[in-house]
């Protein structure tokens, strides 16, 4: 009796965990999910802007989808550089110019920009002047739906990679002598 009461609980919750598991396959490949997966995936642009306020680099999410950023690299001259003031350092200038800078944000909202170093003034325009080639800022960024993509500055072609999860050696983050904005 008490092995006839046992099996009729497993054939019951195995029939519950199939309904679920089929009404997840539906809800997943139903042509509305496949048509916002399709529809609003995220491109994350990164570039060096210049505007009467001053000029740095941004980030910019250029689609109607929002973007999850995991992580930001600098490099200059193929090395990594964990702060902008290694940055400014590894490009020889005598004094960092007062900057702020932002460690990206976790999610980048559609059609926004995001500055993630910034001078004002024109400053930094007059000491970057021939040196912008020798920086390439790399993000790595999904979609809601966990699709996910690289991006760089000089390569602005975002190429596929099936997870931000793991973050690179020398990641930017922030320093304790940088102001923070």
């Amino acid at each position: 009796m008490l092995t006839w009461i046992a099996n009729r609980w497993i054939t019951i919750l195995a029939s519950m965990a199939s309904f679920a598991a089929l009404a997840f396959v539906m809800w997943d490949s139903s042509p509305e999910r496949k048509y916002r997966k399709l529809a609003i995936p995220p491109k994350v642009v990164i570039s060096y802007l210049m505007n009467e306020r001053g000029s740095g680099f941004v980030l910019t999410n250029a689609s109607a989808g929002p973007a999850v950023l995991y992580w930001t690299t600098v490099k200059v001259d193929g090395r990594v550089m964990p702060t902008w003031i290694d940055v400014s350092a590894a490009l020889g200038f005598q004094t960092t110019p007062e900057f702020s800078s932002i460690v990206p944000a976790d999610m980048l909202k559609p059609e926004s920009e995001q500055q993630i170093f910034w001078v004002d003034g024109d400053a930094l325009d007059k000491a970057w002047q021939g040196k912008d080639s020798r920086v390439e800022i790399e993000t790595c960024y999904c979609s809601i739906f966990e699709e996910c993509w690289v991006t760089t500055r000089l390569k602005p072609d975002p190429q596929p990679i099936n997870s931000c999860l793991e973050k690179p050696d020398g990641y930017l983050r922030s320093s304790p002598q940088e102001p923070v904005s």
